[in-house]
């Protein structure tokens, strides 16, 4: 695997990727080796493992990828983030989603995220369920939440993951009219085989696009991490007073 050569990073200029872990079921080397290529400033995961003992793996994870966990404030989340040392993660939260009875429990996070030059945004990590309408449902109260909360209002959002629908479907069209999609579209799933463009990141307007880095991931990486293939852009957040 290449990686990406890093410019220096100028003030406000953060590289955020969201990535499907698969409950790092799969080949753990390789997805440490995927996430130390792309170098992000913030990774929106979904999947992370749920099971006893498992924070102890997130933050090995972490470790190993040259990142932090902030850590799970609900024992059932399967979101999360890691972020870099370029950044700082406060009132990181878990809040849940309602499912049917006995459904797979659903969470999003968000936190907080700040940088040493005075930038500052609301990270939110999503895994959209596989049921149509508890997409839009869920879509729906995210941003609702996501807009009357003093912890995220009056910042800029990066919001993203795995949206288990494309571009054409109800739930990413009510992400996409309230946030900009930032990254390619691009398929995503499986990562074996990719067709399906699952998988995105949207910023509001205030948050503008710098680029996406051109790396080369190993394909053979890419298919033994995960049945995800992770996506990343690289982004301008304005300055702001928190």
């Amino acid at each position: 695997m290449i990686e990406a050569p890093r410019a220096a990073r100028q003030a406000g200029q953060w590289r955020v990727a969201s990535y499907n872990l698969r409950a790092l079921q799969d080949d753990v080397s390789a997805t440490v080796r995927v996430m130390r290529a792309i170098d992000p400033d913030v990774v929106l995961l979904q999947e992370i493992p749920r099971v006893p003992f498992s924070a102890r793996a997130m933050h090995d994870f972490a470790q190993q990828c040259g990142l932090t966990w902030p850590g799970r404030t609900r024992r059932v989340s399967g979101v999360s983030m890691l972020v870099h040392s370029r950044l700082q993660a406060s009132a990181a939260q878990d809040r849940a989603l309602p499912v049917e009875f006995l459904g797979n429990p659903r969470t999003y996070t968000v936190a907080r995220l700040a940088d040493e030059f005075g930038h500052h945004a609301a990270a939110v990590a999503i895994h959209l369920p596989l049921i149509a309408a508890q997409r839009r449902d869920h879509v729906a109260q995210i941003l609702a939440e996501l807009t009357r909360d003093p912890l995220t209002r009056d910042l800029p959002w990066i919001i993203g993951g795995d949206i288990n629908e494309d571009q054409t479907a109800p739930a990413w069209q009510m992400l996409a009219a309230h946030a900009e999609l930032v990254t390619p579209l691009k398929p995503s799933f499986p990562a074996h085989n990719p067709h399906r463009t699952i998988d995105a990141i949207f910023a509001t307007q205030d948050v503008s696009v710098s680029g996406e880095a051109e790396i080369d991931l190993d394909p053979a990486d890419v298919t033994a991490a995960t049945d995800h293939v992770p996506v990343w852009v690289d982004v301008q957040v304005p300055s702001r007073q928190p």
